[in-house]
Formats: structure tokens, C-alpha cells, sequence
């Protein structure tokens, strides 16, 4: 008689692997739209003022970009999600959804503008979509070259350490800089 471990394993189709997000994966991602939100929100109002000639006052930035954390939000969501089907679809409607996308959280807070601000993106990015995914291309291959040269010098730190046993830390440290621009890629929308 065979014994459970001369069983072989059962074939696994490849989707039967896939997981869904939990719960607190599903409320991560929410709250990086809504604090990448916020920021992008911020960094709006400081560039116009800095353009405009003003003084920066960084604590009224923050303050106005939290009383639009609501709307902020929603359009952060929005975008994420719809930029994600068109990715899921192909790689070109989800860069091309990215760049009609691009400025809605600022047309939130200089229009007012609310979920409006979708189309008001859509209006604004006309004519610039396709240099808009050429420069998001760009970013996408320097941070990711960045992350990856970083990562590999926190192994190699570890592999020299080896003998102290800090491998972890360094495995650790190489893999957040690693891992951690996919988090804030997904959630960038600019």
C-alpha cells in the first residue's frame, strides 16, 4: 500500500492559486489613495502659489487638502479602479486611462470640482495623453532602476554580513525597497 508521501501532488490550475485580498489589504490600499491623495492635493496648491510668486505655508496646504479628503478620496479610488481595469484589459487603455486621470485630484482642489473632476481631467489632459504615458514610461523605468539597484546593494550588505547573521535585515531592507514603489506606483494616478 502507498503511503501519503508517495502520493504525488495534485495539479493546480494556475487561477486556483489566486487569492482575494482581505479585508485590511482592501483598507491599505484605500488609505495610500487617500494620504497619496492629500499629498497630491498639497503639492498642487504649494506649486501654484510658488509659481504665483506667494509665500509657502505648508500647514494651510495640509489643511485645505484635508478638507477635501473626502472628495480627494473618491476621485483617488476612481481613478485607481478604472486605471486598473485598463490595465487588466491591456497595458494601453490603463497608461491611457492614467493620463486622462492625471489631474483630477487638482481639479478638486482648485475647482471645487468633486467626482466632476473625472471629465474635468479628461478635458484638461486632451491633446497631451500620449506625452503624459511617455513621461509616466520614463518615471516607471528611473524609479524602478533606482528601487532595483538599491535592492541589490541591501542583499549584497547582507551577504557580507552574513557571518554576523544580519542577513534578515538586510533581506528585509532590500526587499522594502524593492516592493514598496509597486505600492505607490499602483496608487499613483500622475
Amino acid at each position: 500500500a502507498a503511503s501519503p508521501a508517495d502520493t504525488p501532488p495534485a495539479e493546480v490550475a494556475p487561477f486556483e492559486t489566486l487569492v482575494p485580498p482581505t479585508g485590511a489589504e482592501i483598507l491599505d490600499a484605500v488609505l495610500q489613495l487617500l494620504v497619496y491623495g492629500i499629498f497630491v492635493a498639497a503639492m498642487a496648491r504649494h506649486a501654484m502659489d510658488t509659481l504665483a510668486g506667494r509665500r509657502a505655508v505648508p500647514g494651510t496646504y495640509l489643511a485645505e487638502a484635508a478638507r477635501n479628503a473626502v472628495p480627494v478620496a473618491l476621485v483617488s479610488v476612481a481613478s485607481a479602479v478604472l486605471a486598473m481595469l485598463g490595465l487588466v484589459l491591456l497595458i494601453l487603455p490603463g497608461l491611457w486611462a492614467l493620463a486622462v486621470l492625471s489631474v483630477a485630484v487638482p481639479a478638486v482642489v482648485f475647482e471645487n470640482a468633486g467626482l466632476g473632476a473625472l471629465g474635468r481631467s479628461a478635458e484638461l489632459t486632451r491633446g497631451y495623453r500620449w506625452p503624459i504615458v511617455g513621461y509616466g514610461i520614463v518615471f516607471v523605468l528611473i524609479f524602478f532602476g533606482f528601487s532595483t539597484v538599491v535592492a541589490i546593494l541591501a542583499i549584497a550588505i547582507a551577504g557580507f554580513f552574513h557571518g554576523l547573521g544580519a542577513e534578515a535585515l538586510g533581506v528585509t531592507i532590500g526587499l522594502a525597497f524593492a516592493l514598496r514603489p509597486g505600492d505607490i506606483l499602483i496608487a499613483n494616478n500622475y
